[in-house]
């Protein structure tokens, strides 16, 4: 009976492994073939970065980053932030009682 779980574990390990080693194959024939098909270096097209043209979404994201920053002046911030209240709420002291009662003497 422990012998025939034993034969089913080794038996199971051995099915996970193969499939391992298939999905490794698979993984290294498509690198192969990606590397082998894909276009060289020197064949693809390299954009200048000084002459980006900026579309509408692009100035929509820097109008929304400069709203964003101009919003937050110190006429909108807090003040004086609220206190941080140290004492425990009802539901955590009744949770805290049913506790202490549950575990009984």
């Amino acid at each position: 009976m422990i012998i025939d779980g034993l034969y089913m574990s080794v038996f199971g390990l051995l099915v996970v492994f193969l499939v391992l080693i298939v999905l490794l194959f698979v993984v290294l024939s498509l690198n192969f073939f990606d590397e082998r098909f894909s276009p060289k270096n020197s064949e693809v097209k390299k954009v200048d970065k000084k002459k980006s043209v900026s579309t509408n979404l692009d100035l929509i994201a820097a109008l929304i980053g400069v709203s964003f920053a101009l919003s937050e002046t110190d006429k909108n911030r807090m003040k004086d932030p609220p206190a941080f209240d140290n004492t425990p709420s009802l539901w955590f002291s009744n949770g805290i009682q049913r506790l202490f009662k549950s575990r009984g003497t």
